[in-house]
């Protein structure tokens, strides 16, 4: 007689249920796995834009810093400036203040596409001919300087791309002005 006992394998269904659930553990752990590894580039991506904005922040607060008050100029009736003009104090003489070429911060196009980025750019500061970048990675319309009461406050959107994702943040800073 034949005794199933001593029979050593699986069966059909058996093989079938189990390759079925192993699919079924392989694609959850597929789906886990991507949407990880997506959260980790985005992640990532705003980690290196936050990083970024910082940077340009700084930046645009030690040229605004020394900035002198009574030289500024390029702000509309409600104080905002796309692209502010301002001179600083170089030397104090006998006859007054004594003041270095007129400096201009403005918005200036970058060559190239980013995805998510419309029209990419950077802030410069303009001084004597030259230009000199000061904030990288600024989308157009995202730079301005608010005068209000001695202080500029300065707004600014950085982006920043990993693996094709775009990160765009914004942030702000305030100055007060001196001399």
């Amino acid at each position: 007689m034949y005794d199933r006992r001593n029979q050593a394998g699986w069966t059909l269904w058996e093989t079938i249920v189990g390759l079925s659930l192993m699919s079924l553990a392989l694609i959850v752990f597929g789906g886990v796995f991507t949407s990880t590894e997506t959260l980790v580039r985005d992640g990532r991506a705003k980690h290196r834009a936050e990083e970024m904005l910082r940077r340009n922040l700084e930046a645009l607060a030690n040229v605004l810093r020394d900035a002198d008050a009574e030289t500024l100029s390029g702000f509309d009736s409600t104080g905002k400036s796309l692209s502010p003009t301002f001179a600083k104090v170089t030397d104090v003489d006998e006859i007054g203040v004594v003041y270095g070429p007129n400096e201009q911060l403005r918005w200036s196009a970058s060559p190239g596409s980013i995805p998510g980025v419309a029209s990419p750019g950077k802030v410069v500061l303009a001084k004597s001919g030259l230009e000199r970048v000061i904030a990288d990675r600024v989308p157009a319309g995202a730079f301005s300087v608010q005068w209000n009461d001695g202080t500029l406050v300065v707004e600014v959107s950085t982006y920043y791309v990993v693996d094709n994702h775009t990160e765009v943040v914004r942030g702000r800073t305030a100055i007060a002005v001196r001399n």
